[in-house]
């Protein structure tokens, strides 16, 4: 695993021996599959949420007040992360500089913006509204998470890169 992690240029510090196990155990081809098909798998989620009609939507409420806006931000935020270790997962990222890195960011929030406004321009049609706010609000998640999770896994290939 630390031979992986070297040849990756990703430093993972104190996580890496919880990771290494589960490496090991589900092996690197599962652990990038299993990303991708739960980024796959949570757009499924979000479609079929956001599109219940509200009466069904009670229903399967988890009865936790939280602010519309929080929820659509957190969702948005998860979806980035997902997208980028996705992303990540493909090799091809890993081995661009910064500014491809930048490119990469700025095309998957084009993706999601877009992806966000179909989201909300469709549902109308299931009974729900298109809300503005909405949509900046997936937005500011999106470009948060994405922005942390890229500066981050940036970072750690630095700290790799000058040891």
């Amino acid at each position: 695993m630390r031979r992986m992690l070297q040849k990756t240029g990703l430093k993972l510090g104190g996580i890496s021996e919880y990771l290494e196990p589960l490496v090991r155990r589900v092996g690197k081809r599962r652990l990038t599959l299993l990303c991708r098909v739960g980024l796959v798998l949570y757009l499924v989620a979000l479609g079929l949420a956001t599109h219940m009609p509200p009466r069904q939507l009670k229903r399967f409420s988890l009865h936790i007040d939280v602010p519309d806006k929080l929820a659509h931000f957190a969702c948005y935020a998860l979806l980035a992360v997902l997208a980028v270790i996705a992303a990540y997962s493909f090799g091809v990222v890993r081995r661009l500089r910064p500014s491809g890195w930048a490119a990469i960011v700025i095309s998957g929030l084009l993706v999601l913006a877009c992806l966000g406004l179909i989201d909300e321009a469709t549902q109308p049609a299931f009974g729900r509204q298109f809300d503005w706010l909405d949509w900046t609000a997936d937005l500011a998640g999106a470009a948060t998470a994405a922005t942390l999770a890229v500066a981050v896994l940036s970072l750690r290939r630095r700290s790799v890169a000058h040891t």
